[in-house]
């Protein structure tokens, strides 16, 4: 094993832990394999492997082979090792590293000058002595020690759990999960690793199978077996299996790299029905197994809906309000608009669906003006999946509008929603816009907290891709014929010679005999990495065209990574174009990402203040009282946001976003790469999709025969859910029981 100490981390991959990294070493190592040597006998060689530990000063031990690579020889590392430190720099480095709250790099400076080496003895043995430096007061005393017991917990897991390749981060969010007994939990229990968040079935298995006592056929094994096949399902957007397919994926995943067939199916089917009859993790319906958890959010989720509808409200004539908003608004509505605009006054609940440019928001503007006449006691409530979209609600209606994640108060995972925590919503009028983007869970949440008696409006474009989350609400409550729905079908933008529109409503009818001219254009490339060229160049173009607002245009693409033509690497490419790095450019670390004075970032989770899919320049990098490096971000709308080093995984790059991401987005200009290496996103909701985030121009670059199938290939997702069928049957439940009671009723009469 090779004892050395991190130097420089050179790529780090969050979603897997794989990492790149140079380690300095006094050890001997082979001479082709140094990088670079100082003068005390130390060399410089580059290691890579999955989950390898990187904690600055603090000495590592690796183990594995050396490989050639087109970078000279690197160490595959096998297998890791963390070594508490011993000399002042190291203990310094180590107190600064961010593992102990209540200590930043200048307080670990105090603390190492008082004590020097002795520094972990004192915290150890006489921790009260800490008070002898300047800075530290008795209740931040409190804190470091806490912090400090946790952290020698949290080593002594990081050194069971680093060669098993689980790196600093995940095993402390182990240690934050199980508390002290983390270490015991992991070690006895390997599954119950897959409770959190980001621990699959495959990675916990590969901890398990290193352990002594490790049984193939254990059952908390299977059970996370089971779950993870419904897990994979769901992030192909279904909500239940079929019992025969999990049955069969689940023994592909137990027994994958056995000698035999450790796990008999006999065995996975009654420790399924177990987890029916007995756990109650999953439910059944005929051979249809759901995780409990999408179970009750489909079927609540229907008694919801029919809960909303059967407590009416006043059913309004509003005729002399629809002249009028009409007369003093200068617009004549078309048939299908003024339906709309009826229907929600005669209905608890109504769906409006339409394309682009078919006159969506001018509906919403009409709802809330004839709202304010006829109710002038009672408030409304616009909300919609994503910040950029309630802000284009904003911006369209000119009323207030927020996401649907803050107007329930959810700030974290939806593992963790309390539902009986959740509030109920007091307005009286709840219109939610891009439904298609709503998931199965966020809805039910939402629907259980309206109240009786409300109105609600659901508004959405049911061609555009789905929700991320599993599910098909929007179009599922459309196709159950139980909730009054009304098209717009009228195109207002196409009347102004609009080609966007135009387009997309071919595209949507798999046409792909286009119109192209200066406000939509294809540009044919002949590989991916032309494209990216191309991509670069027109982005700078459009930049200097609109005095380098970044705001003016978007780069949309199917993939993450994978491809030169990803957003990740264009990431990349654009940033360097249009931000480069320059002598005393501020610059701060987040995780394995490098973000600069003047970055465009994208929020990638919900918080308090900032929603998932926010984008925002990078205003200022600063360090704070401690000594730690702080980022700031104005978002659109004014809100700041402030990040430290432990926020790394919450900011991207964002001058090229996922096309899914874009969702409820609207930009003057759009440019999509459309290439054969997308081949399983050529699809025509998706482009679709793409297209319609356009105000003003499209830019396709790319493949012409790869847009052309992406065009013809209808293939929206079949999703298996059975909300429409849940719909209707409560529909009939509820009629059914209406109908026994006006019988028996009569016969009381009688």
């Amino acid at each position: 094993m090779i004892q050395c100490t991190p130097h420089r981390k050179i790529f780090y991959n969050d979603e897997n832990g794989y990492t790149i990294a140079s380690y300095r070493t006094s050890q001997t190592i082979p001479e082709s394999a140094v990088n670079q040597s100082f003068k005390n006998g130390e060399s410089v060689f580059t290691a890579f492997g999955t989950a390898i530990p990187f904690i600055e000063g603090i000495d590592t031990g690796l183990e594995g082979k050396w490989v050639k690579t087109g970078y000279g020889l690197q160490l595959s590392v096998a297998e890791s090792q963390i070594f508490m430190p011993t000399t002042r720099e190291g203990i310094e480095c180590y107190l600064a590293s961010g593992l102990i709250k209540g200590i930043g790099p200048v307080t670990a400076n105090r603390i190492v000058s008082r004590f020097g080496e002795a520094t972990l003895k004192i915290l150890d043995t006489q921790p009260e002595r800490l008070l002898e430096v300047k800075g530290i007061t008795k209740s931040k005393l409190e804190t470091i020690l806490k912090s400090y017991s946790e952290s020698r917990s949290l080593r002594e897991l990081m050194q069971y759990l680093s060669p098993l390749k689980v790196g600093p981060k995940r095993v402390s969010d182990i240690r934050d999960y199980f508390g002290a007994n983390a270490l015991q939990i992991v070690k006895e229990k390997p599954f119950r690793l897959c409770e959190l968040s980001g621990f699959g079935f495959e990675n916990v298995d590969t901890i398990a199978r290193k352990n002594k006592n490790f049984r193939p056929n254990d059952t908390l094994r299977v059970k996370a077996a089971i779950l993870q096949v419904l897990k994979n399902a769901e992030s192909d957007g279904h909500l239940y299996l079929d019992s025969r397919e999990i049955v069969k994926q689940a023994a592909e995943l137990l027994n994958y790299g056995m000698y035999r067939q450790a796990v008999e199916i006999r065995l996975i089917k009654d420790i399924g029905n177990e987890m029916v009859f007995s756990d109650e993790l999953l439910a059944a319906e005929g051979h249809a197994l759901y995780s409990i958890k999408n179970y009750m959010a489909e079927k609540m989720a229907a008694e919801h809906i029919l809960r909303v509808m059967n407590n009416r409200q006043t059913s309004y004539d509003i005729e002399r309000e629809l002249d009028e908003v009409q007369g003093t608004a200068h617009m004549v509505l078309t048939k299908q608009q003024k339906e709309a605009v009826r229907a929600v006054f005669a209905n608890s609940l109504s769906i409006i669906t339409g394309g682009p440019g078919t006159g969506k928001t001018t509906v919403e503007r009409i709802i809330l003006k004839i709202f304010e006449k006829k109710e002038r006691e009672k408030t409304a409530l616009l909300c919609a999946p994503t910040g950029r979209a309630s802000r284009n609600m904003v911006i369209s209606t000119g009323y207030p509008a927020m996401t649907i994640h803050k107007a329930l108060y959810i700030t974290g995972e939806e593992e963790e929603v309390n539902l009986d925590l959740t509030e109920e919503l007091d307005e009286d009028l709840i219109i939610i816009d891009e439904m298609s983007m709503v998931d199965m869970w966020l809805f039910f949440v939402l629907i259980s907290k309206v109240k009786n008696g409300a109105r609600v409006v659901f508004i959405g474009d049911p061609d555009q891709i789905p929700s991320v989350g599993p599910g098909s609400v929007f179009k599922e409550m459309i196709d159950s014929g139980v909730i009054p729905v009304t098209v717009l079908d009228v195109q207002f933008r196409q009347a102004e010679g609009s080609r966007i529109i135009i387009n997309a409503l071919k595209m949507n009818n798999g046409d792909t005999d286009l119109l192209f001219g200066d406000d939509f254009q294809f540009i044919s490339v002949d590989s991916d990495e032309v494209a990216a060229e191309v991509v670069a160049d027109l982005y700078q173009k459009k930049l200097e065209a609109g005095h380098g607002d970044t705001d003016v245009v978007q780069v949309l693409t199917p993939f993450r990574q994978d491809t030169p033509v990803g957003s990740n690497a264009l990431n990349r490419k654009l940033r360097e174009l249009v931000n480069p790095q320059f002598p005393g450019c501020l610059e701060m670390k987040l995780g394995s990402s490098v973000f600069r004075l003047r970055d465009k970032v994208m929020q990638l989770k919900n918080t308090d203040e900032v929603s998932n899919g926010d984008m925002g320049i990078v205003t200022d990098i600063y360090q704070n009282e401690d000594g730690n490096s702080t980022l700031v971000v104005r978002f659109e709308d004014g809100r700041i946001g402030e990040y430290g080093s432990e926020d790394y995984g919450i900011l991207m790059h964002a001058y090229a976003a996922t096309i899914h991401k874009s969702q409820g987005s609207q930009y003057p200009a759009v440019i999509i790469p459309v290439l054969p290496c997308f081949k399983r996103m050529l699809k025509r909701n998706i482009y679709y999709t793409a297209v319609t985030r356009a105000k003003c121009e499209v830019f396709l670059v790319g493949n012409w025969a790869a847009f052309c199938e992406a065009v013809m290939t209808d293939d929206k997702e079949k999703r298996n859910t059975k909300l429409a069928y849940r719909i209707q049957m409560e529909a009939l439940r509820i009629e059914k029981a209406k109908s026994q009671y006006d019988t028996s009723d009569g016969q009381i009469a009688s």
